[in-house]
């Protein structure tokens, strides 16, 4: 099975949770469960701030081109590619540089303008760079939010990760 939740953040209350085939994609029909949600969220909690968190199976451009329509903000992980490597390449170098020198890991963060082809406009990326000791590790999102500092708006997704995570290995799990 691939199992889809949607849960509210802090107190991990399910909205929807829904069993899938195993062979689906991680976003086979989540705009359509998304809309009943948001309706009835927006019907019963009217003003509720609404913020979609999601891995980089989720950060795909219809999702994306869905929620800025329909003006909802979200923090999506970012598959790394081609287009988004040579905006981080000196901030990679640096890390790099640092961690000969310190010998410790160390993270950074930055963040930059994007404009996919498939997306309809130009959005925040927020990149992590870290040297854990055995190497680089490159991490982006891409988001309707904006932050003065990139790595408060990268803490942000994080948090996702810290319940659900647990959840859905159990799910997949038995």
């Amino acid at each position: 099975f691939h199992p889809l939740l949607i849960t509210e953040e802090r107190t991990g209350f399910p909205f929807g949770i829904i069993l899938r085939d195993g062979h689906v994609g991680s976003a086979n029909n989540v705009a359509l469960f998304l809309k009943r949600i948001l309706f009835w969220l927006r019907e019963e909690i009217a003003g509720v701030a609404i913020v979609i968190k999601a891995d980089c199976s989720f950060g795909i451009a219809d999702l994306i081109n869905e929620f800025d329509d329909n003006r909802i903000d979200y923090i999506l992980g970012l598959s790394g590619n081609r287009a988004l490597y040579p905006h981080i390449e000196g901030l990679k170098k640096e890390v790099l540089r640092e961690y000969e020198e310190m010998g410790k890991p160390l993270q950074r963060f930055m963040s930059f303008v994007h404009k996919a082809d498939p997306w309809e406009k130009e959005h925040r990326v927020v990149a992590k760079v870290e040297h854990t000791g055995q190497g680089i590790n490159i991490r982006f999102v891409v988001s309707s939010m904006t932050a003065e500092d990139p790595s408060r708006l990268y803490a942000s997704y994080h948090t996702r990760a810290k319940g659900i995570e647990a959840v859905i290995e159990q799910l997949k799990n038995g």
